[in-house]
């Protein structure tokens, strides 16, 4: 072989093994890309649940606060149906 043949074979092999690696390095990110976005897809998922939750337990501490205060202000009769309620809205907090 004359070394121009040899030279032209050895660049041909380095650029063939550089778009080669090039090839390896997308998929490999790619590969990564998708596994991150899916996992924050699913964390969004989460937090959303948890956010609900969060804003329905507000609600719920807001109302009991307020049959709370109303029933502090005015004679109290019905303590019994306040209290079943302030326990049925506690449960319901805990689940």
């Amino acid at each position: 072989m004359e070394p121009e043949n040899r030279t032209v074979k050895l660049l041909q092999e380095i650029r063939d093994d550089a778009r080669s690696s090039a090839r390896e390095t997308r998929e490999q990110l790619e590969k990564f890309s998708r596994e991150h976005r899916e996992q924050f897809e699913r964390m969004d998922q989460r937090f959303e649940v948890i956010e609900t939750s969060l804003r329905d337990l507000a609600q719920q501490l807001v109302m009991l606060a307020s049959r709370r205060r109303s029933s502090t202000e005015r004679p109290s009769t019905t303590d019994s149906t306040q209290s079943s309620v302030a326990s049925k809205a506690l449960e319901k907090a805990a689940h």
